[in-house]
């Protein structure tokens, strides 16, 4: 019994080394697109940190927060 089952086993994946070599791979290339939507991930954060900290005016707000020193807090 267990001899029928290695040999099931053997035949099956032969079968399937035989049909992936015939067929070619399926997923040839894969790395490449992953990599690349990680690249644009990146320039779109980037893209979007670099405007963000453009539109801050962070001497303005620096300037304010000192202006506010040693006034009462309202509420």
């Amino acid at each position: 019994m267990t001899r029928m089952l290695v040999n099931a086993k053997v035949r099956t994946m032969k079968a399937q080394e035989s049909l992936q070599a015939r067929l070619g791979r399926g997923d040839a290339g894969q790395g490449t697109l992953e990599y690349l939507g990680i690249v644009i991930i990146a320039v779109i954060l980037v893209g979007a940190i670099v405007y963000a900290v453009g539109e801050f005016d962070l001497d303005g707000k620096i300037a304010e927060e000192f202006a506010n020193i040693g006034e009462p807090n309202a509420g």
